[in-house]
């Protein structure tokens, strides 16, 4: 099923572009005819062709930190740019490497604070309380130590934006492209299912396995709903599942990712945790009626219907939203590996209201 879950051998890119380069410590866009928001009204469209002038070619000097977040865990970040404070938070199967693109699109006009979610690199491990209220301390230790009030994640990370806004005063603007919740919605049972069975076998030490089970999730709801042919399905299931796990598994034991950048390995390694808070998200639609910020819910033309959906649903119950659709984006492409730069145009938008 799910984008969620990138096979390493899809998202092989040039590591240029991930790099850490850290040291310690088009057309025209239209201009809206009105303020995004008003005290009390919704707003949802779409985002069309975005300016390359829009578009930041921020400084590349990128220094790292880190915060102590309420249970003692150090939450490690990348740091660039100047201006107002912005944080990007990742979502799963990732790290603050994923967001460098994005970031350094920003950084001409924002301080873009890039933390390692815990669980993975810079950061302290998930703990055995982990839940969505260890992610929402963290962001507000973020917060607390940047000055930061606006924030951004994909997926999950966009999950964790939401929910850790709640209550946080600080925090003006949230800004999440296609998060995911459990919300009642057609898709919650092959979710759950997808996920649950997933996390048993990386949990397993059977990480190649779940990801070739992750792929042909995908290529079946892909098929199902036209978006791919049902040759590339058929194909798909006929290569021995045991031999692309095996291939799949001797990449993470043998790649070394470049400098100050997690590995593949560790990525995947994390993944059955931070789904365990996506799960519980089941019930919990009407806390976000609480979330005092500006929201901006952003998805792709081209991503699965279930991430719109989500998106309609927040979009329903959250006080102050506006929901945009962004034409060729699918659910990779607020990463490195993706088309961060369109999301990056809506961010500056949103953002500077």
């Amino acid at each position: 099923m799910l984008e969620l879950i990138r096979t390493p051998l899809t998202i092989l890119v040039d590591e240029s572009d991930t790099a850490s380069g850290v040291r310690p410590d088009a057309r025209e866009l239209p201009k809206p005819k009105r303020r995004l928001f008003n005290r009390t009204a919704s707003w949802s469209g779409e985002i069309g062709s975005l300016p390359s002038e829009t578009m930041g070619h921020g400084t590349d000097d990128v220094t790292t930190g880190s915060v102590v977040s309420a249970d003692d865990t150090r939450i490690g970040y990348r740091r660039l740019g100047r201006g107002p404070g912005v944080i990007l938070l990742h979502g799963g199967v990732n790290a603050s490497q994923h967001m460098m693109r994005l970031g350094r699109v920003l950084a001409d006009a924002y301080t873009a604070y890039l933390p390692d979610r815990r669980g993975r690199g810079m950061s302290g491990a998930f703990g055995p309380a982990y839940s969505i209220r260890r992610e929402d301390e963290d962001l507000a230790a973020l917060v607390e130590h940047t000055g930061a009030e606006c924030v951004f994640g994909p997926a999950n990370g966009g999950l964790f934006a939401l929910h850790g806004a709640i209550g946080l005063g600080q925090v003006r603007r949230v800004a999440a492209y296609e998060p995911l919740l459990l919300w009642g919605g057609p898709d919650d049972a092959a979710i759950r299912r997808t996920f649950t069975t997933m996390q048993q076998m990386i949990r397993g030490g059977r990480l190649g396995e779940g990801i070739v089970f992750s792929i042909r999730e995908s290529v079946d709801r892909e098929v199902r709903r036209g978006h791919m042919s049902s040759w590339v399905g058929t194909a798909v299931h006929a290569f021995p599942s045991r031999v692309g796990a095996g291939l799949i598994d001797l990449f993470l034991r043998y790649q070394r990712p470049r400098s100050g950048n997690v590995a593949w390995r560790e990525l995947v390694a994390s993944l059955p945790a931070e789904l365990d808070p996506v799960l519980e998200t089941e019930g919990t639609l009407e806390q976000y009626r609480q979330l005092d910020a500006r929201v901006l819910l952003t998805y792709g033309s081209e991503t699965d219907p279930m991430f719109v959906d989500c998106a309609e649903a927040l979009h329903a119950v959250l006080p102050h939203s506006i929901v945009l659709r962004l034409p060729g984006l699918n659910h990779d492409s607020a990463q490195t590996y993706g088309k961060p730069e369109t999301i990056a145009a809506a961010l500056r938008l949103f953002f500077g209201q």
